[in-house]
């Protein structure tokens, strides 16, 4: 009988468990946020505006917490 690999049980690096595709705390576009959360831009501006999204700038982009935002649009 072979001994076994010591990797023989080791979990699939392509799904972490208890773990999301975009990451715990993911920053995403306000368009890619806007489709994840199936709301209009105009909507996550608008909490922008009111205070309860923060849009941050990076480069060229408007970038948004995607936890947060899906928090918000569960409401």
């Amino acid at each position: 009988m072979r001994p076994r690999s010591p990797f023989a049980y080791r979990p699939s690096m392509a799904q972490p468990p208890n773990r999301t595709a975009s990451g715990e705390y993911a920053s995403v576009t306000v368009e890619a946020a806007a489709h994840f959360v199936d709301v209009d831009v105009a909507t996550i501006r608008h909490w922008s505006e009111i205070g309860s999204q923060e849009i941050e700038r990076r480069g060229d982009m408007d970038v948004v917490r995607l936890d947060l935002l899906r928090a918000l649009g569960s409401l």
